[in-house]
């Protein structure tokens, strides 16, 4: 018997899967770069589900935009 045969898989075994090739591919853009944006942007980041240079955002003023410059 194959060692893959022996080992059971839990149900979110495929999905697992295809969030690993997700973040190559995903792209997340925020409309405002506000606290909001910066804790789901965190998110993604730390649970790998998306890499830090395929999310961008936009903001109104200087001083936000100025805080996503600095964090990429």
């Amino acid at each position: 018997m194959d060692k893959s045969d022996a080992e059971p898989k839990s149900p979110g075994h495929k999905f697992m899967q295809s969030t690993f090739k997700m973040a190559d591919e995903l792209k997340v853009g925020f409309l405002g770069g506000g606290n909001m944006a910066k804790a789901i942007a965190r998110g993604f980041i730390t649970s790998e589900m998306v890499k830090a240079e395929n999310i961008i955002a936009s903001a109104t003023t200087t001083k936000t935009l100025a805080v996503w410059k600095v964090k990429s």
